[in-house]
């Protein structure tokens, strides 16, 4: 899908969603969850505690629970995302975050450097081109962090490589070594699960498997040498 589709297509699921339908089946709509996922995150990858001179952007934040379950762990979050339906109501829901009605990353102007870039289960990684997910979303969150900054990256999976109707491209693991290995990303890591060696268990299980759908996370790190 093109930008024009993409908000169509978001905008009707949230306008849905606003009339009362069944829960949101794209944007996390607990509030509870999403403070515990953040937590599960910074422990996974024992990132360093959130502060208020933190800037955090959320990429795709759809109804805003995990923004605003950054802000309530310490950060000041501008959060964005495509549909204005969803920003409406992200915005009545939680009045205290910077929300805005934009396209990532061409209309983002003028909006600072962050130090924190969070998405999950974002537009431009719902492919299996691996260049694709590099040129039009790592490098330009790359450009928008300050040195030392990192992004947060879920996505999720039943590692079969397959994309059926009304799911997100299924990542196989040797798409998933390809985009850490390009990037240099820390993980495929299933934050839920305590130990590492577990998450590697679980992806390894899953792998083998193929029929069931897993949630993982990768961390970027931007160090003095990488500004693109």
């Amino acid at each position: 899908m093109d930008g024009k589709e993409d908000r169509r297509h978001f905008d009707d699921i949230y306008s849905k969603y606003m009339l009362g339908g069944s829960r949101c089946t794209v944007s996390c709509d607990d509030l509870h969850k999403a403070r515990c996922l953040i937590k599960y995150v910074w422990r996974a990858f024992k990132l360093s505690t959130l502060y208020a001179d933190k800037r955090v952007l959320d990429v795709g934040c759809g109804l805003g629970f995990i923004a605003e379950a950054l802000r309530l762990a310490g950060a000041k979050v501008t959060a964005i995302d495509i549909s204005s339906v969803a920003i409406q109501l992200a915005k009545e829901l939680f009045p205290k975050i910077d929300f805005h009605c934009i396209y990532f990353p061409l209309e983002m102007i003028d909006q600072g450097e962050f130090d924190i870039i969070w998405t999950r289960d974002f537009t431009l990684l719902d492919t299996h081109d691996v260049d694709s997910i590099v040129v039009k979303f790592i490098k330009p969150c790359i450009q928008l962090l300050r040195t030392g900054g990192i992004v947060i990256i879920g996505y999720r999976s039943n590692f079969t490589g397959r994309t059926d109707p009304g799911h997100l491209a299924a990542w196989d693991i040797e798409t998933i070594m390809e985009l850490k290995e390009k990037c240099g990303l820390l993980g495929p890591c299933i934050v839920q699960v305590p130990f590492t060696f577990l998450s590697n268990f679980f992806i390894k299980w899953f792998g083998v498997l193929k029929n069931k759908t897993i949630p993982f996370y990768f961390v970027l790190k931007k160090d003095e040498k990488r500004n693109n």
